[in-house]
């Protein structure tokens, strides 16, 4: 969804409602619940920041990023760590 929305060059408006049409499942239907339970108590989520943020709460674990850092930084290739391959690699 990033890519498309930078590709594109939408921001704020546009790029929410890019995000919302591309929802499916269980997504759009907990989309449309937050819109329900926010419109008398919070401001309207409006724009692409402000729903991924809420998306992340919802579907994100709170150990995303910690994971995503973990599998990075032992990935490998062959026998080599992949960052000793790409050193490697750019020196050929």
């Amino acid at each position: 969804m990033e890519r498309i929305i930078e590709i594109k060059g939408y921001s704020g408006g546009k790029a929410f409602k890019l995000a919302v049409l591309k929802l499916e499942q269980y997504a759009s239907l907990w989309n449309e619940n937050l819109k329900r339970t926010r419109a008398f108590e919070e401001p309207k989520v409006k724009t692409w920041v402000k729903l991924k943020k809420h998306m992340g709460r919802r579907f994100l674990p709170a150990t995303y990023k910690q994971e995503l850092y973990l599998k990075v930084t032992s990935l490998h290739q062959g026998s080599m760590k992949v960052e000793e391959y790409i050193r490697e690699f750019g020196q050929l």
